[in-house]
C-alpha cells in the first residue's frame, strides 16, 4: 500500500511550529510556504506511472481572531469554494523515481486575491484567519485510482502579519535565506569604523567656526584661495624692469586669508609684507620713452582762411 510522510529535513520544524499554533503569512502578491512542503514516498510501483498534486482544505467552518494574545473562534462567512490543486514541476513520472529521493513543492504560493490565481497555475487563494490543512494527492495514471495524504502537525493558520513572535523567529532562525542576511549584516556592523566620541558642537558660534574651518581645508587643497586679501609682492630680480612686472601683481597663494575669517577663527592676524607701487616714481626706469603731453596750439587769427 502506498505511504507518504514528510522528509526528515523539515519534519522537526513542522512539528516545533505545530506546538506554536504554526501561523503561515498570505499576501497579495504571493508567499510561498515555509517551511516547504517535502515528502517522501513509499510503497509505490516501480513501473507505474504516478502524478502528485498539492492542495489545501479548510479545518473546520470558524474564523479566528487574536484577543489579548489568544486566538477567539466566530463562525466564518466566507464563501468556500472547491479546492485548487497544484501539480509537481516534474509532471508524471514512474514509481522508482518518486521514490528516488524527496518530493517538495516548493514553487506553491499563497495568497488572499483570488483574481491572482489567474497568473500562475502555482498560486493558491486562501482566506485569513482560517485553519487549513495541506493535502497531498498520489494519482496512478493507468489506473486512476487517487490516494490523499493527510499530516496532522501541518495544520495553520492563515494570517497577513504574524501574531506570534516565536513563530516568526523561528522561521527566521531556520531560513537559509535571512542567515546570510543576517552574516553580512554583522560582517558590515564589524568593518564599521567607530564614530567619534566627541561632543558635537551645540552652539551657533561652534557651528560657525567647524564650517569656516572646513571651508579653509578646502581651500588649502585647490591652488588658490576664494578668499585673497593679500598680493604677493614681485620678486626682487636684476633684470631689466617690464611693464607686466610692475603693473600686474603675482598670482595670489595661500598663504594669506581673509582677515575676518580668521579673527573669526579666533587666529592672529598674519604680518602683512609692504605692497609696492603699482606705479614707479621714476619714469625713466620704464622700458618705453615717455612723451610730454601738452595741450596743441590754437592758430592765430591770420592763419585762419
Amino acid at each position: 500500500m502506498v505511504s507518504a510522510c514528510l522528509s526528515s529535513r523539515v519534519n522537526p520544524h513542522w512539528l516545533n511550529l505545530h506546538q506554536m499554533q504554526h501561523e503561515m503569512v498570505v499576501t497579495v502578491g504571493g508567499r510561498r510556504v515555509f517551511p516547504i512542503l517535502e515528502y517522501q514516498l513509499m510503497n509505490l510501483n516501480p513501473l507505474s506511472m504516478y502524478k502528485l498534486t498539492v492542495h489545501f482544505e479548510h479545518v473546520d467552518n470558524m474564523r479566528l481572531r487574536q484577543c489579548n494574545g489568544k486566538w477567539s473562534e466566530t463562525i466564518s462567512t466566507e464563501k468556500k469554494e472547491g479546492p485548487r490543486k497544484v501539480s509537481h514541476k516534474s509532471g508524471v513520472k514512474d514509481g522508482a523515481k518518486w521514490m528516488a529521493e524527496p518530493v517538495n513543492f516548493e514553487d506553491i504560493r499563497i495568497t488572499n486575491r483570488k483574481t491572482l490565481e489567474d497568473k500562475s497555475g502555482s498560486i493558491v487563494h486562501l482566506h485569513t484567519q482560517h485553519r487549513y490543512l495541506p493535502v497531498l494527492t498520489v494519482t496512478e495514471i493507468e489506473s486512476g485510482s487517487e490516494q490523499e495524504f493527510r499530516i496532522p502537525h501541518t495544520v495553520f493558520i492563515t494570517v497577513t502579519t504574524y501574531r506570534n513572535r516565536n513563530v516568526n523567529q523561528y522561521k527566521i532562525n531556520i531560513n537559509e535565506y535571512s542567515k546570510n542576511n543576517r552574516r553580512q549584516s554583522i560582517e558590515q556592523k564589524e568593518n564599521q569604523v567607530p564614530e567619534s566620541t566627541s561632543t558635537p558642537p551645540t552652539t551657533p558660534m561652534d557651528i560657525f567656526q567647524l564650517s569656516l574651518q572646513a571651508l579653509i581645508l578646502s581651500n588649502l587643497s585647490q591652488t588658490a584661495p576664494i578668499y585673497p586679501s593679500v598680493m604677493t609682492p614681485p620678486t626682487p630680480s636684476t633684470s631689466p624692469l617690464s611693464v607686466a612686472s610692475i603693473l600686474e601683481p603675482a598670482p595670489p597663494t595661500p598663504s594669506y586669508f581673509n582677515p575676518y575669517i580668521l579673527a573669526g577663527l579666533g587666529l592672529p592676524l598674519p604680518t602683512l609684507p609692504t605692497l609696492p607701487f603699482c606705479v614707479p616714481t621714476n619714469p625713466s626706469a620704464l622700458p618705453f620713452p615717455s612723451v610730454a603731453l601738452t595741450p596743441p596750439s590754437l592758430p592765430s587769427p591770420s592763419e585762419e582762411i
